[in-house]
């Protein structure tokens, strides 16, 4: 995998968040005015930076507002099909190739929903739009399944094969210029950006759809049946939409997590899904017949936390995990087993990788 891909993956700059969501503008503005008024430059001085702080905090909690609203936007043009959804809903900015930060949990998950942006263009557009704030950012992925190996029977490091779209909210508009080339194609009236690339290290192996649907949203896709879907029922809302809202995932889900993902397994990919869970802890006889999972992810000081409906305890054995420090698991309800792990670097990276990986998008290390 590229430099710049696992950059994506493994961290991007999380704008800074207040404990007080609504910072109290008015009152930063009017002693300001009263620093200045005295001649107090140094007071002034922190003022005004601590005011255009709090004014980009305010100004992104107001755009994170719409997030719930945009989310269901997306389930309704997804293909019905669709087996995950992570939505990235606290608003962000395109990360750097040298970013020197230590990733939170919350960065290493907007790193993966990242993934398709990184990968278009040759890795080109994600340079380009670096700096940028994102107000929502959501990937989605079915038919999970291996790559074909190389000759030598082995599989390539990266991200397991899986048909996926991402849906990228700007809070500024985006420039069809910014692609610095004409467009491909056209599809239902769209125009089309189509570039070879991988998420793995088996260079070109994927096709890649780009489009700006509107001036600030950007569609990303490796599969032009998800793409030419996600087009035509943004243009007219058909039925069924994608994880319907009466599946008990739902039940399940904190959706104010900066973070949270959702996915409904299906038992009929059992042959070819290697992230199932009946492949993954069925090995030793020990089915946990699960049927589906939530993630979220910077709730609270539980880093990352995992919630899968099964007919048995699906996670002891990464509680076990010399990785996994701090990881425990519980049972808060009949058929629902949970998975908590802290928020520090070193676990909170093997929880975001595990609960990553069951909601399908393994990467092979």
């Amino acid at each position: 995998m590229t430099r710049a891909l696992l950059i994506l993956i493994c961290g991007s700059a999380a704008i800074a968040q207040q404990a007080n969501p609504k910072p109290d503008l008015l009152r930063l503005t009017d002693e300001l005015d009263t620093a200045i008024q005295s001649g107090d430059w140094n007071k002034a001085a922190g003022l005004s930076k601590l005011l255009k702080e709090s004014t980009v905090v305010a100004r992104d909690q107001s755009m994170a507002k719409g997030g719930a609203e945009l989310a269901d936007q997306i389930l309704g043009w997804l293909p019905p099909d669709t087996e995950t959804l992570v939505v990235a809903q606290q608003p962000f900015k395109m990360p750097s190739e040298d970013q020197r930060t230590m990733p939170t949990v919350v960065d290493m998950a907007q790193g993966y929903v990242l993934g398709l942006l990184g990968a278009v263009e040759k890795e080109a557009l994600g340079k380009a739009l670096v700096g940028r704030s994102m107000r929502l950012a959501a990937l989605a992925g079915r038919k999970f399944e291996n790559h074909a190996p190389d000759p030598n029977n082995i599989l390539p490091f990266g991200l397991i094969a899986y048909q996926g779209c991402a849906v990228y909210s700007f809070m500024e508009e985006v420039s069809e210029s910014i692609l610095q080339r004409k467009a491909d194609e056209s599809v239902l009236g769209h125009l089309v950006w189509i570039s070879k690339g991988s998420q793995n290290d088996f260079k070109d192996t994927d096709t890649y759809l780009l489009a700006l649907p509107k001036p600030d949203l950007m569609l990303a896709c490796n599969d032009r049946d998800s793409f030419t879907q996600i087009v035509s029922r943004m243009a007219a809302p058909q039925a069924p939409r994608a994880l319907p809202a009466d599946l008990p995932e739902w039940k399940q889900l904190d959706r104010s997590a900066p973070v949270w993902g959702i996915r409904h397994f299906r038992p009929d990919r059992a042959n070819t899904d290697p992230t199932l869970p009946q492949n993954i802890f069925g090995t030793d006889g020990k089915d946990p017949e699960a049927t589906g999972l939530t993630v979220e992810f910077g709730l609270d000081s539980a880093g990352a936390r995992g919630k899968i409906l099964a007919k048995s305890n699906p996670w002891p054995e990464l509680d076990k995990s010399p990785d996994s420090q701090g990881a425990k698991s519980q049972k808060p309800a009949d058929g629902v087993w949970e998975f908590s792990v802290a928020n520090t670097p070193d676990s909170g990276f093997a929880g975001v990788f595990a609960l990553m990986g069951f909601l399908g998008f393994v990467v092979l290390i």
